[in-house]
């Protein structure tokens, strides 16, 4: 861990001259083969929610990154969120809670994530639907049925994408029996008990076209009840005739996952498959029903739908060391040391609580889109303008039971006793929320000359959110919250050769504080977040400003080069107002939401692809500077540096935690025989500062780099058998730290006493696995 702690700066600049250098010299031996190359190349994509009539590569005025079918099944990954860390520049994953089945996707510092409580900066289209959740804004990745994924595509700099697109959007198109013919059944097994089976089916008769796809996955975990399993599925029918296309479309998932959560490093150190206080599941229910349509009314105006109706219920234990403990009296004392009417269960042992949550979200919503592609003087335009709107309903319910951990093992027993003690801002929860999303858009693109292209648009979002109390012991929380703002955007590519181009631009973007963010903003009364909502100061939404540039190529020239060589360099730079962040409290385990100034995230993004009959090699790079611009005092009790009052003071230039500088990815697939392919990818991320350590204080978590090794061999036409190293050199590391309370055992016989408050998830260890694939 030292050496990629004190070492990891150089070890970045050698290990993309070592990639480079392989790379070339791979190409170098490769221009000697005759070879006869027939190669697909996506030219067209998505800058708009409903995609349209999509727009070239090179005439889009930012970086955009696409994962192709093939190339996520070249991984044999069952999560798009892997997959992408794996291969997409600027793109790595957090595993916050201990499942490698529920990661954020952090995208040049901005995240996606499923964990409730999160600030979210990206937002994420499944077929034209925003699937970021109605109560968080949260993204259930573990209830995306991988296998039905036609193509991601990552957008950064358009804000047509709506709220939460800071960072960007993340675009997924799933098949449907148009795209996808035939019959394909995979079964996975291999380390850690792990059984896997995926299935899909697709076929086109006449003008209408049927597809399905499953997946069933379970997973006993490589820590102490890290268990998973996982069902999902999709299914799209189709129809389309003189132009016109109708799909109805079905997505389903029900998700069972063990979350270990953070565990102190000096357990770590003890044993890997350690957890520090248990129950802890999380349990996921998605369905959504959506129809999409396109309609070609003239032969340059079409006209593209989407409807939907979305369901989401969790419920979610976590068993925790409570901040109510034994006084000495018949009753527990809070965390001030006020007496409770809670009665003292503890006999001698720590007192823990489990706390219990449910979400029930149900929301709908529909958006309208018109595409023109009349010429304007001659000149080729495409003018596209849309009007969406979302609606969600949900409820939130929590309490918490008070319970002991007996010695040795952190496991919370509860007690029968619920706590009800609103003066020390803990008691059942039931909260009624409804948020209603506008959206009105335009974009234009207009080819001033052949080489030159100019890009425009504008977005106007206006979110009302409206909060109301159930309980009647939290009035502070009925309120009604409207946040509006038009976010205007302009670009221009220029072609300086047929294969290259030049591309700049800037943009805007904002985002709502979400109905958990708003129930949970007084430092005052904190949440034991994601947990308890107890009342709504006001949060000011966060508006960004990204400006970029770079320049972006292909070639397709047997003279350079054998094969088809894609890359893109560019440089960026996202000024985030009124950032929100998810602080701790002074209360153990309990929380609150805050704006937090001005953030900036800065840096380089660089990525070459290259591709034969026989070879598919890439290499990338990404550099991220993610600091605080503004003075702001945060609360941080259990940073060893924090002031009496527990809170510390981020002065501008200090880092935000758990974004790590430099990721660099390359890996190489190779035909040795027609048959027989093998392939591998390589991934570093150096170290990311830990959550609570916002003023940089502690060494941060060391980085790491991991290896991944793959092979297939086709035995006949439509069998195929493959095999899977995951970490292969059994690297152990770490993507999440936060801080802990170091004092939450001390006096208590047959339990470690702690001192350093650091604490990590950490990754899976090596992983072994054998497939077999049949095609029909």
């Amino acid at each position: 861990m030292r050496f990629w702690e004190k070492r990891e700066h150089r070890f970045g600049k050698l290990a993309l001259m070592l990639a480079t250098s392989s790379l070339a010299l791979s190409a170098y031996g490769m221009k000697a083969q005759a070879q006869t190359v027939v190669l697909s190349q996506i030219d067209v994509v998505a800058t708009t929610p409903l995609g349209g009539e999509g727009t070239e590569r090179t005439k889009v005025p930012y970086n955009v990154e696409t994962l192709s079918r093939e190339e996520f099944q070249q991984t044999h990954q069952n999560e798009i969120t892997e997959a992408l860390a794996r291969r997409t520049p600027g793109i790595s994953t957090n595993d916050v809670i201990g499942s490698p089945l529920v990661q954020e996707l952090d995208y040049r510092g901005f995240v996606a994530s499923p964990i409730p409580g999160t600030p979210e900066g990206l937002a994420v289209y499944q077929n034209g639907v925003r699937i970021n959740e109605a109560f968080g804004d949260v993204v259930n990745w573990d209830a995306i049925p991988s296998v039905a994924i036609n193509r991601t595509t990552i957008e950064s700099g358009n804000p047509i994408f709506g709220l939460n697109a800071l960072g960007g959007a993340v675009v997924l198109e799933m098949n449907n029996g148009f795209t996808y013919q035939g019959t394909m059944t995979d079964l996975r097994f291999g380390s850690r008990m792990r059984r896997q089976a995926e299935f899909e089916y697709g076929k086109a008769i006449d003008n209408w076209g049927f597809y399905f796809a499953a997946e069933s996955l379970h997973d006993n975990g490589y820590r102490y009840d890290g268990g998973s399993h996982v069902n999902r599925g999709y299914a799209d029918l189709g129809y389309r005739a003189e132009g016109n296309e109708l799909h109805l479309a079905f997505t389903g998932g029900r998700t069972n996952l063990g979350v270990a959560g953070t565990t102190p490093e000096e357990l770590v150190d003890f044993n890997r498959s350690s957890v520090f206080t248990t129950p802890q599941t999380t349990q996921n229910t998605v369905g959504m029903v959506q129809l999409n349509g396109k309609f070609d009314v003239t032969n340059t105006l079409t006209v593209n739908t989407v409807g939907y109706i979305r369901s989401f219920d969790q419920a979610h234990v976590d068993g925790n060391i409570s901040n109510f403990a034994s006084c000495g009296g018949a009753t527990l004392c809070d965390g001030s040391g006020n007496s409770t009417s809670i009665p003292d269960v503890s006999n001698g042992q720590i007192v823990g609580e489990i706390d219990r949550n449910w979400t029930r979200s149900r929301s709908t919503g529909a958006t309208v889109q018109l595409t023109d592609t009349d010429k304007i003087i001659d000149h080729n335009n495409k003018f596209t303008a849309g009007v969406s709107y979302d609606h969600g309903w949900s409820n939130f319910k929590g309490q918490s039971e008070i319970g002991t951990i007996p010695a040795p093992n952190f496991v919370v027993i509860g007690s029968g006793i619920f706590i009800n003690e609103p003066a020390s801002d803990v008691s059942p929860t039931d909260l009624n929320a409804q948020n209603g999303y506008l959206g009105v858009y335009a974009l234009d693109s207009f080819d001033v000359t052949n080489e030159l292209t100019v890009t425009t648009g504008v977005r106007y979002n206006n979110a009302q959110i409206n909060l109301s109390d159930l309980t009647g012991q939290s009035p502070s929380l009925n309120s009604a919250n409207n946040f509006q703002h038009i976010n205007p955007g302009a670009g221009a590519t220029y072609k300086i050769t047929p294969n290259v181009s030049a591309y700049a631009s800037w943009s805007e973007a904002n985002r709502a504080p979400t109905p958990l963010e708003l129930g949970c903003a007084n430092p005052n009364q904190p949440c034991m977040i994601d947990n308890f909502l107890v009342s709504d100061p006001p949060l000011k939404q966060v508006i960004s400003q990204t400006v970029e540039a770079g320049f972006k190529g292909n070639f397709d020239v047997a003279e350079v080069v054998p094969g088809r060589l894609e890359w893109s360099a560019g440089i960026f730079r996202t000024m985030n107002d009124n950032d929100i962040l998810s602080v701790p409290s002074q209360v153990t385990g309990f929380g609150f939401f805050q704006n937090a100034g001005t953030t900036r995230r800065q840096g380089v993004e660089t990525s070459l692809n290259y591709r034969t009959e026989k070879w598919n090699a890439y290499i990338n790079y990404t550099y991220i500077d993610a600091t605080f611009r503004t003075p702001v005092s945060l609360s941080s009790p259990n940073n060893p540096f924090a002031d009496a009052n527990g809170n510390i003071q981020v002065m501008p230039g200090d880092s935000l935690p758990g974004v790590p500088r430099n990721r660099l990815k390359f890996g190489v697939d190779y035909s040795v025989t027609p048959e027989w392919k093998v392939g591998g990818d390589f991934v570093y991320e150096s170290s990311r500062y830990f959550f609570g350590d916002q003023i940089n204080a502690l060494s941060p978590l060391p980085g790491f780099a991991t290896v991944n090794l793959r092979s297939s061999y086709q035995v006949t036409k439509n069998v195929q058998v493959y095999g899977l190293i995951q970490n292969a050199f059994n690297e152990h590391y770490a993507t999440y730290g936060a801080l802990f309370e170091t004092d939450s055992t001390a006096g208590f016989a047959g339990f470690p006493q702690f001192n350093n408050p650091k604490s990590i998830t950490v990754a899976p260890p090596i992983g072994l696995y054998i497939g077999l694939k049949a095609t029909l």
